[in-house]
């Protein structure tokens, strides 16, 4: 007999059509037609493609480095995580350090100095962008599974972690050969047919899952694996295409974090989060703040240097290199301190996402 869907007002979080639809939209809506920009009018040649990027990156992928920070200094995770001397280090120092010591290695020049430094950042900064994305991938394909109540089989787990964890290094091998995969290399050419085998044999058995259910969140499991495969299929062939992919991680974690945002209790007595009490009930107001935000610290490099004519390029490159921090923090947090497994996110998360899904902001 076929499972049947819940009733509508008992969806949960990830069963509402805009959310999923929101989320696998995104692939078709952007990441497509900017693939395309990218590879027919690339923007190193046509100034219009450039702006388009431009202006891409600052209002999907600038503005989700910057909610974090909403997130970050809420009082009730500020107080989580400074529960102990090191938990404490972790959260306030360690952003310090990231920002500072990124921007240091711009304003001071120390790549060029000591090359070793300059190979050493740019591996870890690669490994983590494009770990960041595969373990977001991951993840958000879980609770979508979870949303399907398990209809996968179970040992698709540790496959799907696997999947996404190689084609991470293999986009960052590719980042590093050129940018377009290297298939002349017979261990690329075997990673790659590996992946190729291992993505039909996981589809199979989430499709297999959803003959059977019949669940309609079951077919979501289905197309989100096959648009977040294709998505790291096309940025390890291609590392141009890889800011294109980008979109779908982008979307899915401004849609993941708007519940986190907005229907967490929060503690007024605090500054941060008055601020997100304020916004409870004006959330275009808020997205539209977070957007001139966005504006704000991708021109910075540009603002700071007409502020600083006498060393515009010492000034630009501490701007440049602090933004790769702000992105290495952010890395740091999703892949790090926010893990589900702490007792303290499940506690936080799983209402919000597992639980029957209303309207009403509590």
């Amino acid at each position: 007999m076929q499972a049947t869907e819940p009733a509508v007002n008992e969806r949960t979080l990830l069963q509402l059509p805009p959310v999923w639809g929101g989320i696998l939209g995104s692939f078709f809506l952007l990441t497509l037609p900017l693939g395309w920009l990218l590879i027919n009018r690339p923007p190193s040649e046509h100034p219009v493609t450039a702006s388009i990027a431009l202006l891409y990156f600052a209002v999907f992928g600038v503005s989700h480095f910057i909610l974090t920070f909403f997130l970050y200094f809420q009082h009730e995770n500020r107080r989580y995580f400074a529960r102990d001397r090191w938990s404490t280090f972790t959260l306030y120092a360690l952003p310090v350090i990231i920002l500072l010591t990124m921007a240091a290695l711009g304003a001071f020049k120390v790549a060029e100095a000591i090359p070793v430094v300059g190979v050493v950042t740019a591996y870890v900064l690669r490994i983590a962008n494009y770990g960041h994305v595969g373990r977001q991938s991951f993840g958000v394909l879980q609770l979508f599974k979870g949303q399907a109540r398990g209809q996968s089989p179970a040992w698709t787990k540790n496959w799907e972690n696997g999947f996404f964890l190689v084609m991470a290094g293999l986009q960052v091998h590719t980042s590093f050969a050129g940018g377009t995969i290297a298939l002349e290399q017979p261990l690329v050419k075997l990673v790659a047919a590996g992946l190729g085998v291992l993505f039909v044999v996981l589809l199979f058995a989430h499709v297999r899952a959803a003959q059977v259910s019949g669940l309609r969140a079951q077919r979501v499991v289905v197309a989100y694996f096959i648009i977040q495969a294709l998505c790291s299929a096309l940025a390890a062939a291609y590392t141009l295409l890889y800011a294109a992919t980008l979109a779908v991680h982008y979307v899915e974690y401004h849609v993941i974090m708007q519940p986190r945002l907005f229907r967490l209790p929060l503690d007024t007595r605090f500054g941060l989060d008055r601020v997100m009490a304020f916004f409870r009930g004006r959330q275009l107001a808020f997205y539209l703040v977070l957007i001139l935000l966005a504006f704000i610290a991708t021109g910075w490099g540009r603002l700071t240097a007409a502020v600083f004519p006498t060393d515009p390029g010492a000034v630009t490159r501490l701007a440049i290199h602090a933004f790769d921090g702000l992105a290495l923090f952010h890395f740091v947090t999703d892949g790090f301190l926010w893990k589900f497994r702490q007792p303290f996110v499940r506690q936080q998360l799983g209402p919000l996402y597992f639980a029957p899904w209303t309207r009403s902001v509590p």
